[in-house]
């Protein structure tokens, strides 16, 4: 990690080391390789490059200093703690699946980034269990129309509002209705994205654009959220 307002040490992300193989091995066959692997070279072809959303969040949240605490819910292999951890944020990432987690904490012994990594669901039980003043912005990019899906768009409004009660600042990326794809997800979804965060008061929404998704041709939009 760097001090770059002091002009100090050089970020990870600019001195990349090589992948080991059993872990290229992981990334392809036990994992989505949605993400790259931060800080690592020869694994090439994710899914997603990440960067551009990272950048955008960055600059969004420049005003908050660079020792903001993060959690990102459905964090994949890493890439975003592990972008902010390099630039002084204490960072957790969260997901679902432990075998991205297993990802994400291989790469962390080899990245040294001091972020933290553990399985888990976004839900209310996970949401309610988060102190007050505890995180001061959570991430959920690309996961909140699983959980309609599964739970229900009411489901959803508590959750945002509930995470919302609890984390000053929170930046969704959403998929939408328009998304020229098959999964079941699209239909459970309502017309107006925002429409998620009907239960919530006393917030501001600002866009910070649309980024292109592998899943098909249309872009999604990013939000920043801040009450």
């Amino acid at each position: 990690m760097s001090d770059i307002a002091s002009g100090g040490l050089h970020l990870v992300e600019e001195f990349p080391v090589p992948a080991p193989p059993e872990l290229i091995e992981q990334c392809f066959n036990r994992v989505e390789h949605y993400q790259p692997l931060y800080g690592l070279t020869g694994v090439e072809g994710p899914l997603r490059s990440c960067r551009d959303r990272a950048v955008a969040i960055e600059t969004a949240l420049g005003s908050s200093g660079r020792r903001f605490r993060l959690i990102d819910f459905g964090s994949s292999l890493g890439y975003f703690p592990f972008y902010f951890a390099d630039r002084g944020a204490t960072t957790t990432g969260v997901d679902i699946n432990p075998e991205n987690t297993a990802v994400a904490l291989a790469t962390q012994r080899i990245n040294g980034l001091a972020a933290t990594f553990k399985t888990g669901a976004l839900d209310l039980a996970t949401v309610s269990a988060i102190l007050p003043g505890e995180y001061d912005v959570a991430l959920a990019l690309s996961v909140l129309h699983h959980i309609t899906l599964r739970r229900g768009l009411d489901y959803v409004k508590q959750l945002v509002a509930e995470l919302l009660a609890r984390i000053p600042i929170l930046v969704v990326e959403l998929a939408h209705r328009d998304e020229g794809v098959n999964f079941a997800w699209r239909e459970s979804l309502p017309e107006d994205p925002l429409e998620i965060f009907a239960a919530c008061s006393n917030i501001q929404i600002h866009r910070l654009g649309d980024f292109s998704s592998h899943l098909s041709s249309s872009v999604r939009p990013m939000y920043c959220i801040t009450r």
